[in-house]
């Protein structure tokens, strides 16, 4: 065989041994090709995961019904059940300071809500640091940790005063916190007013003392 035959043999030999990988000339282009295509579907893209909640705020009515609107059939004194709902629905954990509040308060220095009784936090601790209540409110704050796709129920009532149903205007039980805020307002209207009472008590025998036999008399002014 001569040289010249040698050296064309060879440069078949390669192009055929390219055809299982990259072809020699314009096959290295079309191999690299391949490859970024095949590396661009088996290498996902990670997004990042940016850390929200989801709230939920809800008081009890007296038949038992949760809801977002004015709870019903409270009296004055009464303390409302309310529950806040926090759901993680996203990949990455998140912990965020979360602020209840009541606006106790109106223009005519009349009591709304004197206070919240009963705080039950499962996943949480508090107080967070440097948290100021709003103007004519009492505030409480606290911590929430949650994993990925987790939720917790934050339990609590609020205290009407015996002159919520006086209140001008809507009483506000409001959560706050860097994901957004929730509120229910509660309607002074739909609540019921305590009575005034009056007691007249008269000795049957004329004179009053621990003895004697007494009536009362009782005279209501709603």
């Amino acid at each position: 065989m001569t040289e010249q035959a040698r050296t064309l043999r060879a440069h078949h030999v390669r192009d055929i041994q390219g055809a299982n990988g990259c072809w020699r000339i314009g096959g290295v282009v079309a191999c690299l090709i391949g490859i970024l295509i095949i590396g661009a579907i088996a290498s996902p893209v990670w997004a990042a995961c940016t850390p929200q909640y989801t709230f939920t705020l809800e008081a009890q009515s007296t038949d038992g019904k949760w809801g977002p609107g004015s709870p019903k059939g409270w009296v004055e004194g009464d303390c409302i059940p309310f529950r806040l709902t926090i759901e993680n629905k996203k990949d990455c954990a998140n912990d965020e300071c979360i602020t209840l509040a009541h606006y106790w308060l109106d223009v005519n220095g009349l009591e709304g809500i004197t206070q919240f009784e009963g705080i039950s936090v499962p996943y949480g601790s508090g107080p967070c640091s440097g948290v100021s209540c709003p103007a004519r409110s009492g505030c409480y704050s606290i911590n929430i940790a949650l994993d990925a796709h987790t939720e917790t129920v934050v339990t609590w009532c609020a205290r009407l005063s015996t002159d919520a149903h006086d209140f001008a205007g809507p009483i506000q039980v409001r959560i706050s916190a860097p994901s957004g805020e929730k509120t229910v307002s509660i309607n002074p209207s739909d609540i019921i007013p305590l009575c005034d009472v009056s007691v007249t008590v008269t000795p049957s025998s004329g004179e009053l003392n621990c003895q004697n036999d007494h009536s009362i008399q009782l005279t209501a002014n709603v």
